[in-house]
């Protein structure tokens, strides 16, 4: 048998501000749910799917200090560790 197919996740920003993400994103799959995680393993939220293999937003549950990385799995297999960046505007 064949395995799965695992996709491949990209993050272009992982912004933490005042106890929220920011976070941008690709995927090689366009039907992917991105799904977000603190180091502890307590999932955050899931990253909007803006098409075309694009997703961002603010994971809006309030999360508290800053983890220094987040954990982003995919529906379709793939997963990744980004390190946060604080936002400064």
């Amino acid at each position: 048998t064949t395995p799965p197919k695992v996709d491949s996740i990209k993050v272009s920003k992982c912004y933490y501000s005042g106890g929220f993400m920011l976070i941008k994103a690709s995927s090689s799959d366009p039907a992917a749910h991105l799904y977000v995680y603190l180091p502890s393993g307590e999932y955050v939220g899931e990253v909007q799917n803006g098409g075309g293999s694009r997703y961002g937003g603010t994971v809006t549950r309030y999360i508290g200090a800053d983890p220094g990385e987040v954990g982003i799995i995919s529906s379709s297999g793939g997963s990744v560790v980004a390190p946060t960046t604080p936002f400064i505007q």
